[in-house]
């Protein structure tokens, strides 16, 4: 199940919806079926620029049929929107589901630790 898409040129992609990460890293997971094996991009903008373009993005290969892709993204780097590119080539997709998963770093934990305590006397 899920949402199937055939893209008649050689770049398919969704722009998504703006998020709102306030620190740490987020993984975006991508289940996706594609007709060949081709190139997965995700493109951010940044607060110096904001357009989608070759200098900020991240590419992963996929192989043909089913598979499941995981990019961490610092969200410092995040200003925006995200776009996917699915692949590089006409054909049948099905996206299956993205889910975004966030999490802080270790480092910010021990700061917001260190924070919370003085705060609270101890």
């Amino acid at each position: 199940m899920g949402i199937k898409f055939t893209s008649t040129g050689n770049d398919p992609h969704f722009v998504l919806p703006k998020l709102k990460i306030l620190s740490g890293e987020i993984i975006l997971k991508i289940d996706l079926t594609a007709p060949i094996a081709t190139k997965l991009q995700l493109f951010y903008k940044t607060k110096l620029l904001q357009s989608f373009n070759e200098l900020r993005f991240v590419i992963k290969s996929i192989s043909s049929g089913r598979s499941t892709i995981s990019i961490k993204i610092p969200t410092n780097k995040i200003k925006g929107r995200l776009r996917l590119d699915p692949g590089s080539h006409p054909g049948s997709y099905i996206l299956h589901k993205i889910e975004l998963v966030g999490y802080t770093s270790y480092k910010h934990l021990i700061k917001q630790k260190r924070n919370t305590q003085y705060k609270n006397g101890f």
